[in-house]
């Protein structure tokens, strides 16, 4: 009877042991899904900040042309070194925007990935106690 017993704990904790592990994993992976989710997020984020830079300098574009040419003076000159000193800060700030949410996209992938490695390593860990706790109860029910 005790023997029996000895196994049937054994397995069952090895049992368990593995079951918590494809939990964890389970759960890693979904983690990773949402990073995923979260970088692609970013990355049409992006793509719709760089839009309204465009349209932003656009604009100032066309009032400082407006401006300008409602005073009857040409566009060339100190108008002109305006313009380009205007379009160039703008050109910075836009890249330094894009810049940022670049890192933070690549910060959030990089979770991502961990969680994946998570998955793996939990479901390794998992298999390596399972056998430990068998061959523990094996020496346990052939140690007696």
């Amino acid at each position: 009877m005790i023997p029996a017993l000895i196994l049937g704990a054994g397995l069952f904790q090895a049992g368990s042991t593995i079951y918590g592990a494809k939990k964890a994993s389970t759960e890693a992976k979904y983690n990773a899904k949402i990073k995923e989710q979260q970088a692609r997020m970013i990355g049409s984020q992006m793509g719709i900040e760089s839009g309204q830079w465009d349209r932003a300098m656009g604009r100032a574009s066309s009032s400082l042309y407006a401006k300008v040419g409602k005073s009857g003076i040409t566009m060339s000159g100190s108008p002109m070194a305006a313009l380009l000193d205007m379009e160039t800060q703008m050109e910075m700030d836009k890249s330094i925007s894009l810049y940022n949410l670049e890192w933070q996209k690549r910060g959030v992938q990089s979770e991502a990935d961990a969680y994946r490695r998570q998955s793996k390593s939990v479901m390794q860990q998992g298999y390596v106690n399972a056998f430990s706790s068998l061959l523990s109860t094996g020496a346990n029910y052939w140690g007696k």
